[in-house]
């Protein structure tokens, strides 16, 4: 399938899809005092879950500033690129600065 980049108006169509696993890659405090819902798992974490991660067919990642998120689709691309896998461009700023 494929690795995208996403906009936040995409972000908002996916993040509460069932059929979408939504991880923020922030570390566990970042997450603790801003977040939008989906599970926390830490970028250095992400390796470890990977069993987890293998189940779903699509998979969206945010984190603060879309570099993490970019970082670790990117990766996961390579390892399962039969998944559809998403990042949010610009992170969670990018929502921030909506509001």
């Amino acid at each position: 399938m494929s690795f995208q980049i996403i906009n936040s108006s995409i972000f908002e169509e996916l993040k509460n899809k069932e059929d979408v696993l939504f991880i923020d890659v922030r570390e566990d405090y970042e997450y603790e005092d801003y977040n939008v819902g989906g599970t926390n798992i830490p970028m250095g974490e992400i390796n470890a879950k990977l069993n987890m991660l293998s189940n779903h067919p699509s998979i969206l990642f945010c984190c603060k500033s879309g570099k993490r998120s970019n970082a670790i689709g990117y990766h996961l691309n390579q390892k399962f690129p039969e998944k559809n896998i998403y990042s949010l461009e610009g992170g969670l700023e990018s929502i921030q600065n909506l509001a």
